[in-house]
């Protein structure tokens, strides 16, 4: 029988993710990546067309920036979820791996098997373009805001910029999937990101800053990960 473990984070790293077609997954490769495109009408936008007495009326919605990216997980989802949770690791991921400037836990309650509600606030210097620095700066300082739910297994999380925090929304999650089938069984970690930025004229640059940035902190965390977890 197929096991679903789900969960929703930010931070996951060097688990090499390969792109594949959309809808599909490339089959032997260690990390798999799938990104859902915005629609192409007038840009990053999504419109449709209806008619009045006096002119057409046209409405929009921001179609924002879908990613997911798989990593093979050497670990049952027990011990995943201790180590992620652990406050030590947290930090060391942060200031050892992913190049934090800092990183502070200001919330942490509850355990895996109760419920755990997590806020973390750390700052980055990230190789971002020239419009990016311009609205956010060159160091960014991010509010992670977090709960995990033990009877549905996911970790359900939010990141919010301390800059154009109005208009800036990024939801994620976690999903372990059980792989195999009898004897012959594993896991894999299924970390999925989804982005809406409103800034008139710099929303599509922004939102492909965030993609770039995510597949590179989460193949680095799944990298550290994979380290702490393959200790005996």
């Amino acid at each position: 029988m197929r096991q679903v473990f789900r969960a929703v984070s930010g931070e996951t790293g060097p688990g090499r993710a390969a792109r594949t077609r959309e809808g599909g997954v490339a089959d032997g490769e260690l990390g798999t990546v799938e990104r859902i495109p915005p629609a192409r009408h007038g840009g990053d936008r999504r419109c449709r067309f209806g008619v009045s007495r006096e002119r057409p009326l046209r409405t929009c919605k921001a179609a924002g920036m879908k990613l997911q990216l798989r990593y093979p997980l050497h670990a049952t989802p027990e011990r995943f979820w201790e180590v992620f949770f652990d406050p030590e690791v947290t930090k060391r991921l942060h200031l050892e791996a992913l190049g934090s400037t800092s990183v502070e836990i200001e919330e942490l309650t509850g355990t895996p098997a109760t419920g755990v509600d997590r806020v973390i606030r750390y700052g980055q210097v990230p190789d971002a373009p020239g419009p990016v620095k311009k609205l956010f700066g060159s160091e960014v300082v991010t509010t992670e805001e977090g709960t995990f739910d033990p009877d549905t297994g996911i970790w359900s999380f939010s990141l919010t910029p301390a800059t154009m925090a109005d208009k800036t929304h990024i939801t994620g999650s976690i999903e372990l999937l059980e792989t195999g089938e009898g004897d012959v069984s594993g896991y894999e970690q299924i970390f999925s990101l989804e982005a809406r930025v409103k800034i008139f004229g710099a929303g599509p640059v922004v939102e492909r800053f965030i993609e770039k940035q995510a597949r590179d902190t989460q193949d680095r965390a799944a990298a550290f990960f994979d380290g702490i977890l393959g200790d005996p």
